[in-house]
């Protein structure tokens, strides 16, 4: 019997021939897969943009859980941004954030996404000075908001006009808080010098970076660096005078002083230059800042944590725990106050306190 000896030789370059073609379908698969992802339409583009700039800038990446499993989602079809939009308010509602989301143009001017998710209070009107009657030695300043540099500038020329008095009431209720740096102005308005707050902030693909602003008689100091490291950097700025000098100093909070009106309050508390009268503040010590994606769309993220000059920090502003700044005179606002009035007990237990403190006699 003769063996065939073409048949081995056959057999081996069909099995090539066949290995070649898997692999050109291989290569076409993959080719289609790839020009489907690089060849994203505007809707497809937005999801993937909010998704990887939540993963990069996070505060803590561990509540992003299984983020991988969202980037793909939509790969392929046909998407409109309607559903795209959906898709990313599904895809941050699993990080549990109240404060990092996503925002259309339309939503820009209102000022409720500014972080600020806790509940409104109802609107309390400035006092009526013919109602207060303060003793003419202790001076009202009421300070609404952070959200603007006028804000701040305002309360100077307010802090101004009652620099005659031999003590001040700085009142922080329902200050819902704002910018961080409107916060750190205002408390240089109170202090010569010491420590206004700690940050630590998230830094995409490097960690954390640790920043403390300090006061010194006559610069701000910002101090920063990586942590795990010991290379410090320093950037000197100009500071606003201290316009109370050693005046004795009320400040008056309450479960809706928020934000960064809990920076300043940390600040006078641990500094020593102002007695907390009130309630409990609301407990939010972490900022936001808003990355630019798509379709002039905005994506706020949680990036940090800032912590009072002792290094307590007031809590995550209601979305796992919310520790806040606890008073020194503890006041519940009574059923029948009326702000501004005799009735006003908070206001009234701050003047009360001040006049004692004043004896008679000048700081």
């Amino acid at each position: 019997m003769k063996h065939d000896r073409r048949a081995p030789g056959n057999g081996a370059r069909l099995l090539r021939e066949f290995v070649i073609f898997l692999g050109c379908l291989l290569t076409l698969a993959t080719g289609v897969f790839i020009a489907r992802i690089s060849h994203r339409n505007p809707a497809q583009e937005l999801y993937h943009k909010a998704w990887e700039e939540t993963a990069r800038n996070i505060y803590d990446p561990a509540t992003l859980g299984n983020w991988k499993s969202w980037e793909h989602v939509y790969v392929s079809g046909s998407i409109t941004n309607k559903d795209a939009d959906s898709a990313i308010r599904e895809m941050l509602a699993s990080v549990h954030d109240r404060y990092t989301v996503f925002v259309r143009p339309a939503a820009f001017s209102n000022k409720e996404n500014s972080g600020h998710s806790q509940p409104a209070p109802a609107h309390i009107p400035a006092p009526d000075p013919r109602m207060l009657q303060p003793p003419a030695d202790i001076g009202y300043v009421r300070l609404e908001s952070f959200r603007d540099i006028s804000d701040v500038y305002q309360f100077k020329q307010s802090l101004k006009r009652v620099k005659d008095c031999r003590a001040v009431i700085v009142d922080l209720r329902d200050n819902l808080g704002g910018v961080i740096d409107n916060a750190v102005a205002a408390a240089t308005l109170f202090l010569d010098q010491g420590t206004i707050v700690n940050i630590r902030r998230r830094v995409p693909g490097a960690g954390y970076n640790l920043q403390q602003l300090w006061l010194s008689p006559d610069a701000l100091h910002l101090d920063e660096r990586l942590e795990g490291s010991t290379e410090l950097h320093t950037n000197i700025r100009e500071r606003e005078a201290n316009l109370l000098g050693a005046r004795p100093v009320a400040l008056l909070v309450n479960g809706y002083t928020a934000s960064a009106a809990e920076i300043l309050t940390g600040a006078l508390k641990d500094n020593h230059r102002a007695i907390l009268v009130g309630t409990t503040t609301f407990g939010k010590g972490i900022g936001q800042i808003g990355v630019a994606l798509p379709e002039s769309t905005l994506l706020q993220v949680t990036t940090l944590r800032v912590y009072t000059p002792g290094g307590y920090w007031v809590g995550d502003g209601g979305n796992s725990e919310s520790h806040g700044i606890e008073p020194d005179v503890v006041v519940e606002a009574s059923e029948s106050m009326e702000f501004g009035t005799v009735s006003d007990n908070q206001l009234q237990k701050a003047i009360e306190i001040l006049s004692a403190r004043l004896g008679g006699k000048k700081p």
